[in-house]
């Protein structure tokens, strides 16, 4: 064989985002609604028979690891020891999604991998996709946003992010994320979360009965990210007020940071706001819809 398809990587924003306590296993709990959004990482994935499996990977990012260091380049490799095939594995990996911005690119770039190589062994004599549940449990091996990224969508993402309940489209669903002059380690965000001696925790049962009942409007009032209480990141302020006066009628960090995002209900309220953040001085803005 020698074949090759192209996958996109959407990233993801969180709409709700809480913590509980430490497991066991060194993973926070977490419980947060997550939604796949249309800026998105390109990956061309090749596969060839070859005498040894591997993995090559090549990046349009130099700062971007190209070993097992990589979300993507371990997902082939979990992959090809889970299906037992000796496939000479490529990657393009074509980055788009800002790095330490809270938008899970590499999970985004991991997922995208599982399903390019499920595509390219449907077909395949004496190969056959690894089944969707044995397909997430490779997904949590590689990283906790990983399993919500091999299906995208909406929805509400429980323990260390295995646990996956779909929620209805969001109501209204046209997005403005900015990349502030900054860079938050997400073991940094998750330590300073330990460190912090007392956190507010949002209101997890009304969120989602709004979520659920499709009411965004609702979920948009009373949301919260939890990681902002204590991770400051340099405009966040500004940034979201510019967004308040576009209209936005939520606007929150995502993740551990630093990305900043506001969800609106009407696109041209949303490229408006792509006009006032760039007229601010903000260069790294992306337009994007929930997808």
């Amino acid at each position: 064989m020698d074949r090759t398809v192209i996958e996109k990587a959407p990233a993801k924003v969180n709409l709700f985002l809480d913590l509980g306590r430490t497991l066991p296993n060194g993973y926070h709990s977490i419980f947060t609604m997550m939604r796949t959004v249309s800026l998105a990482d390109t990956l061309t994935v090749g596969a060839k028979s070859a005498d040894k499996a591997c993995v090559e990977l090549t990046c349009s990012d130099a700062t971007v690891p190209t070993d097992g260091k990589n979300t993507a380049f371990r997902a082939a490799e979990l992959w090809l020891e889970k299906a037992a095939l000796t496939w000479a594995i490529s990657i393009e990996l074509k980055k788009l999604i800002p790095h330490g911005a809270g938008l899970g690119g590499g999970s985004a770039d991991a997922a995208a991998v599982l399903r390019a190589l499920n595509r390219l062994a449907e077909d395949e004599p004496g190969a056959d996709p690894v089944p969707e549940d044995e397909l997430l449990k490779l997904a949590l091996r590689v990283g906790a946003d990983v399993p919500f990224c091999v299906r995208g969508g909406f929805a509400l993402c429980q323990n260390v992010g295995e646990i996956l309940s779909r929620l209805p489209t969001p109501a209204f669903d046209e997005y403005v994320i900015v990349m502030p002059d900054a860079f938050v380690p997400t073991s940094g965000a998750y330590a300073l979360i330990d460190a912090a001696p007392w956190l507010r925790h949002p209101d997890r049962d009304l969120a989602l009965s709004f979520a659920a009942s499709g009411d965004t409007a609702s979920l948009c009032s009373m949301t919260a990210n939890v990681f902002e209480q204590v991770v400051d990141v340099t405009g966040r302020v500004e940034i979201k007020s510019i967004m308040r006066a576009c209209g936005a009628r939520l606007s929150m960090m995502s993740g551990s940071g630093a990305s900043v995002f506001g969800l609106f209900d009407s696109a041209e309220k949303a490229d408006s706001c792509v006009t006032a953040l760039h007229e601010a001085g903000f260069g790294k803005v992306f337009r994007a819809r929930g997808c």
